[in-house]
C-alpha cells in the first residue's frame, strides 16, 4: 500500500494539471478575442472552431514567412506611394523598406537551407463569427504558430479583423 501511494498522489497531480491547462483552441480563442477587443470593444466574438491544423516543417515554415515579410513589404510599398502622392515625407517608409528587401534575401537563405522533416510549428485554420449592432459577418483566420508560442502573423490577423470590423459599421 505505501509503494502505490506516490504513484496515486503523481497521477492524481498529473490529472489535475492536465485538467487545468486550457486547450490550444482556447488559447487562441483568447487571442483572436483579445486582437478583436483591442480593435474595437463593442464587437462580439460569438464562435471561434478549429477548421483545421497542419504541422509546419522548418522549410514551410519558412517559406510561409517570407510570404508574409513579403505581404508586409508590399503594403509598405503601397503606402510609400500613397504618400509621395501626397507630398508627405516618405523616408522613414523608404528605409523601412529597404530594411525588408535585405531581411526578404537573407530569409530566401534560410529557404534553401531549412530543414524538410524538423518540426517548426503549426498552421491552424479558424472560421469566426462576430457581431456588432445586431449585424453579424463570418470569415476565417490562419493561425501560423511557432515551437515555442509565438503567433508568427500577428498583422495579418488583425488586419483581417479591422476588415470584418468595417463591414460591420
Amino acid at each position: 500500500m505505501k509503494k502505490q501511494l506516490p504513484l496515486f498522489v503523481f497521477i492524481t497531480i498529473l490529472l489535475v494539471y492536465c485538467s487545468s491547462k486550457p486547450s490550444f483552441t482556447e488559447q487562441v480563442r483568447q487571442d483572436f478575442s483579445n486582437r478583436v477587443l483591442k480593435i474595437d470593444s463593442s464587437i462580439r466574438v460569438d464562435s471561434f472552431q478549429l477548421v483545421r491544423m497542419d504541422s509546419l516543417t522548418e522549410k514551410i515554415g519558412q517559406i510561409i514567412y517570407d510570404s508574409i515579410f513579403s505581404n508586409e513589404a508590399a503594403r509598405l510599398e503601397t503606402e510609400l506611394m500613397a504618400k509621395r502622392n501626397q507630398g508627405a515625407d516618405t523616408s522613414y517608409v523608404q528605409e523601412e523598406i529597404n530594411y525588408m528587401k535585405r531581411e526578404l534575401d537573407s530569409i530566401e537563405n534560410l529557404i534553401a537551407k531549412a530543414d524538410t522533416v524538423k518540426k517548426y510549428g503549426v498552421l491552424a485554420q479558424y472560421v469566426y463569427t462576430v457581431s456588432k449592432n445586431e449585424k453579424s459577418k463570418t470569415s476565417g483566420v490562419y493561425y501560423f504558430i511557432s515551437n515555442n508560442g509565438n503567433v508568427l502573423n500577428p498583422d495579418m490577423i488583425s488586419d483581417s479583423v479591422k476588415v470584418i470590423a468595417d463591414n460591420l459599421k
